[in-house]
């Protein structure tokens, strides 16, 4: 990368006999949101403490603005963490809260209060700046947060599942303001969560990691379109998984048959030789649904279901649907649309590109 402010070079955590990250590798660059997401007990809050130096590696070097920061303490490393507890003090208003450290670090008081007073219009809490902390909403509590780290104007922000806490709504506000708030300062932004929407939404890069081993590092699209894993395809979103054969590979695309004879084709790149065995992965927005069966256009790319149930959610509805005497297809419709009756036959298909073949 041109302009690297992370770079973690082969490391390893070990807590005794247990490893918590094995050999992991990877470079941030200055103004990145770079998400690391994986399930509990996957490594991503081990590694981020190690990037903030409440924890060393036990093998490898992380360096900061190209220098090791390997056994530097925390308070020594140009980063700033918040916390998903926000750790704010009840008995200081929002200012003095923000401001606290600046005047740890004994600046003059006409500059603490400039730099306060631009910092609370970022966060937009103008009129809360006199409030204390059991005044506020927990939106509210997570910006003060955020403005506390970046008043310090570190290199880094790292957040530890920061909005875990707070409920739906907010959680999708508080996302919205992170990224407006990203643009204003210009840090990069280490962000953890197990979450991945919040993931899809703010990053520009997604770190997937599972037990300790980093599995794939791409940007939203490509890390959702094109995972590289069975586990990267069930773990972010929902998708069918079929099992399939391969039955000839080429240079415009893959053939591939499901057991009950249900032909796909994918143009993607695939690793696979003729006559191995797969997994399709086909999401359930890429699929069309048609009532009149046969209406499928393409070969290759449609068969014939019977409808066996439609849950609705509002903006969308979801078909499952069975193809052949085995083969579970969940379909999902967006908008107001009509849905076919349990048991009618229906058409279904999909496009080459939305096809992904994964590998055993």
């Amino acid at each position: 990368m041109a302009n690297p402010i992370i770079e973690i070079r082969n490391v390893h955590k070990r807590f005794g006999t247990y490893v918590a990250l094995h050999d992991v590798n990877l470079t941030i660059e200055k103004g990145e949101i770079v998400t690391l997401l994986g399930p509990s007990g996957c490594g991503k809050s081990t590694l981020m403490r190690m990037v903030a130096g409440f924890d060393d590696p036990t093998e490898g070097e992380i360096k900061i603005g190209g220098k090791s920061v390997n056994g530097t303490p925390p308070d020594r490393r140009p980063v700033n963490m918040v916390f998903q507890r926000y750790a704010l003090f009840p008995h200081l208003d929002v200012f003095d809260n923000i401001a606290f450290g600046l005047r740890v670090k004994r600046l003059p008081s006409r500059e603490v209060t400039e730099r306060v007073k631009h910092m609370i219009s970022v966060v937009q809490l103008d009129q809360f700046k006199h409030r204390y902390i059991h005044e506020l909403s927990g939106g509210q509590c997570q910006r003060v947060a955020l403005a506390r780290a970046l008043i310090n104007e570190p290199e880094v922000l790292l957040l530890d599942e920061p909005l875990a806490a707070l409920d739906l709504k907010i959680r999708q506000h508080m996302l919205a303001e992170m990224k407006r708030i990203h643009e204003a300062t210009g840090a990069a932004f280490l962000y953890v969560t197990h979450d991945q929407d919040e993931a899809l939404f703010l990053s520009d890069r997604i770190v997937l990691l599972e037990k300790g081993k980093i599995l794939q590092v791409d940007t939203p699209h490509d890390i959702y379109r094109k995972p590289r894993s069975l586990f990267a395809a069930k773990f972010l979103g929902e998708t069918n998984l079929i099992p399939a054969t391969v039955v000839r590979t080429g240079p415009t695309g893959t053939h591939l048959r499901a057991k009950d004879g249900t032909v796909f084709f994918s143009n993607q790149d695939v690793v696979a030789k003729d006559g191995q065995a797969v997994t399709v992965s086909l999401r359930p927005e890429a699929i069309t649904l048609q009532s009149n069966p046969g209406a499928g256009s393409g070969e290759g790319t449609s068969a014939t279901a019977v409808c066996r149930q439609s849950t609705f959610l509002g903006s969308r509805t979801f078909v499952d649907a069975l193809v052949g005497s085995n083969t579970h297809i969940r379909i999902q419709r967006t908008g107001i649309s009509d849905i076919p009756p349990v048991g009618g036959n229906v058409s279904i298909s999909w496009r080459p590109e939305d096809v992904v073949v994964l590998a055993h």
